[in-house]
């Protein structure tokens, strides 16, 4: 396990009630908790991204903001059955952990491996990253906006199931789920307001794509805050080679 030093800096960081945090299923809480946050290990090739000299895979991913977009596409796939796990913020003093601006999925992204990084709003704009929304009509702004909701805490090979303060449901009948499933002391709470409202209601309102062209229709399928269901393809005639 590594071993982590007291930095008075932690205190400063304007972390969102005091806890970083990690999207999961119910279904992986149970080994969560029994062998603690760990990456499969994987042959290394000359396409991995490499993060500080290290494949991005071998590492754990927590985020500073739960309610973003890896959540809403997670929630509209899975149901209630995602959760959200409250991370203690000493995970932040870990050894060899990585910062980011925005998701490592953004070509522009930053990287800084001291948690004083964290103070300099040249590196890292904590409004941008507790931002509540990140639509917007230009597409690039969109983007941004949604990858920087998505800034990230990357720990290599293993976090220890003692860094989870707690777990966070959609309702209260997921609440008694995971207690059963679990029969622990660990704190299980709900707390909608951390989720997105996915009801079959919001769906049938929500915005409908009407893509005029097949490089249209592929950012759409490519944006994980766009419901399937919503984009109509009618106006479409040549579909050949979408699905390569």
């Amino acid at each position: 396990m590594a071993i982590y030093q007291v930095d008075n800096t932690i205190n400063q960081i304007p972390l969102k009630n005091g806890y970083v945090y990690c999207i999961s299923s119910i279904h992986n809480i149970k080994s969560i908790l029994e062998h603690g946050f760990r990456t499969p290990k994987k042959l290394q090739t000359q396409f991995a991204q490499l993060i500080n000299n290290k494949p991005l895979d071998e590492y754990i991913c927590f985020y500073f903001n739960p309610r973003n977009s890896l959540l809403y596409s997670r929630q509209k796939t899975y149901g209630d059955y995602i959760v959200i796990l409250e991370i203690k913020k000493d995970v932040l003093l870990l050894n060899n952990v990585i910062f980011t601006n925005k998701s490592v999925k953004a070509s522009n992204f930053c990287f800084a491996d001291e948690i004083k990084d964290l103070l300099n709003p040249n590196f890292i704009n904590w409004d941008e990253v507790f931002a509540t929304a990140w639509n917007h009509p230009n597409e690039n702004i969109k983007n941004e906006k949604k990858f920087k909701m998505m800034a990230e805490v990357l720990v290599p090979d293993m976090v220890p199931s003692a860094m989870i303060a707690g777990i966070v449901c959609q309702n209260s009948s997921v609440c008694e789920k995971v207690a059963k499933l679990l029969n622990n002391s660990i704190n299980i709470s709900w707390n909608s307001s951390l989720f997105f409202d996915i009801s079959t209601n919001n769906e049938s309102k929500a915005q409908l794509f009407t893509p005029k062209t097949k490089d249209e229709l592929k950012t759409l399928i490519n944006d994980e805050s766009v419901y399937l269901g919503n984009i109509d393809t009618s106006a479409i005639t040549d579909m050949s080679d979408l699905f390569f």
